[in-house]
C-alpha cells in the first residue's frame, strides 16, 4: 500500500481564536510495488502496439486534425500520454464541463462492459498471478471476441464487421524507430491538443 505522510505546518492565525492555524499536507509517497493505477500502467504492454508499430490501424480526425492512434480513457491520475484522453477534474466553463461529463460517462460504459464481461466469463474472476502475459492477452481477446459474436448474433451489434478493413502490421519496426515512437506516446503537446479537439468537438 502507498504510505500516507501528513505534515503540520504553521499558515498563520485564526481570525476568531487567534490561535496559530495549521496546515495539513498529505504526501502519497508510492512504492514502486505497490500496485496502484500508475505502476500498473507503466509495467503493462498496452503501448506496445504504438512503439513497436504493430497492430491495426486506429488514425481518426477531430476538428480536421488527423491523429495516426486511437486513444483509452483515463481518470486524471494517469500520465498525459497522447493515446490517453483524461477527464477534468474542476471543469470552468460550459465546454470543458460538458467534455468532462461525456468522458466520465464514456468511461463508466467500459467499465459496465468489464463488469459484465467478468460476470459471463469466469475465468477472468480467478487471480492472474498465475498465467503468463502473453496467455492473459490471450484470454482477453477470447472473451472480448466471444461477447462480440453472442451480441451480433442477437442482432445487437453497433456496426457490421468487415475483415477486410482491418489492415494490421504484425512485424515490429527496428529499435532505432522504436525510440522516436516512445517519445511521440509521452508528448504533453500532442495530449493537449487532443482534449483541446476533443473539448471543441462535444
Amino acid at each position: 500500500m502507498a504510505k500516507i505522510v501528513a505534515e503540520m505546518e504553521e499558515d498563520g492565525e485564526d481570525e476568531e481564536t487567534s490561535q496559530p492555524r495549521t496546515r495539513a499536507t498529505v504526501l502519497n509517497r508510492d512504492r514502486e510495488d505497490s500496485n496502484n493505477d500508475y505502476n500498473v500502467l507503466s509495467r503493462s504492454h498496452i503501448f506496445d502496439d504504438i512503439i513497436r508499430s504493430t497492430g491495426p490501424h486506429s488514425s481518426f480526425k477531430l476538428n480536421e486534425v488527423s491523429y495516426k492512434h486511437g486513444y483509452y480513457l483515463g481518470e486524471v491520475i494517469y500520465p498525459s500520454y497522447m493515446a490517453i484522453v483524461k477527464t477534468i477534474p474542476e471543469p470552468g466553463d460550459e465546454k470543458t464541463k460538458k467534455f468532462a461529463k461525456c468522458q466520465e460517462s464514456a468511461r463508466k460504459d467500459v467499465e459496465r462492459l468489464f463488469s459484465v464481461i467478468k460476470i459471463k466469463w469466469v475465468i477472468i474472476q480467478q487471480p492472474a498471478h498465475a498465467f503468463e502475459q502473453k496467455k492473459l492477452r490471450s484470454i482477453m481477446y477470447a472473451c472480448l471476441i466471444l461477447h462480440n459474436l453472442i451480441i451480433e448474433d442477437d442482432g445487437r451489434a453497433m456496426c457490421v464487421y468487415d475483415p477486410n478493413d482491418v489492415q494490421e502490421n504484425v512485424e515490429p519496426v527496428d529499435e532505432g524507430k522504436q525510440q522516436p515512437n516512445l517519445w511521440a506516446l509521452r508528448s504533453k503537446y500532442v495530449h493537449g491538443n487532443l482534449c483541446a479537439d476533443f473539448i471543441d468537438y462535444i
